[in-house]
């Protein structure tokens, strides 16, 4: 019996013994007492309906698993996960089913408004300038005035789409999220 299970059990078992203590201090006219174990039954009871809950999270946790496992795209539990219920959806954790946390392969960068400009091959981030050994890079939405790779690309020349990137890190990072939008 796994740790949920005996939990759910021993608080349902310890909530059942509670309310029959209530009513019996009830028939005997023993109002305190009966109080004392009314309150009891409902921590036990909260206590029960918390680890049946985990429980029921488990279950559906691992069936999300096995239908991911099997090459099916089930939707995301909602929570996605527990984390993220405590956190409003700000973070995520390892046992997330949603595609926050997980890289998204994406052969277009539609939401990027072009390639751009070229550089001087300098430690990142650097001052971009029209030197010799010509980098184009790649820009996210978000942030246009920055390159994927990190390199400075204020105020330079947009190209077009079928531009070649150049940067072999804007190259690994164009298919990604962005790490800044998730774009």
């Amino acid at each position: 019996m796994t740790n949920p299970r005996r939990y759910l059990h021993a608080a349902s078992a310890g909530a059942v013994l509670l309310t029959t203590a209530t009513l019996t201090a009830l028939a005997r006219g023993l109002p305190i007492p009966a109080i004392g174990f009314a309150v009891g039954v409902l921590v036990l009871t909260e206590a029960a309906l918390r680890e049946h809950r985990r429980l029921r999270r488990r279950r559906l946790e691992a069936e999300w698993a096995r239908r991911r496992a099997l090459g099916e795209h089930p939707a995301p539990l909602h929570p996605c996960c527990l984390l993220s219920r405590a956190s409003h959806g700000q973070a995520h954790d390892r046992n997330c089913t949603s595609d926050h946390t997980r890289p998204v392969p994406r052969p277009d960068r539609s939401r990027v408004p072009g390639r751009l400009m070229t550089t001087s091959l300098t430690p990142a981030p650097a001052n971009t300038d029209q030197g010799q050994d010509d980098l184009v890079h790649v820009v996210c939405i978000c942030d246009p005035d920055t390159a994927l790779c990190g390199t400075n690309a204020t105020g330079h020349d947009w190209l077009d789409q079928d531009e070649a990137t150049t940067c072999v890190v804007c190259q690994d990072l164009e298919h990604k999220p962005c790490k800044r939008c998730g774009a």
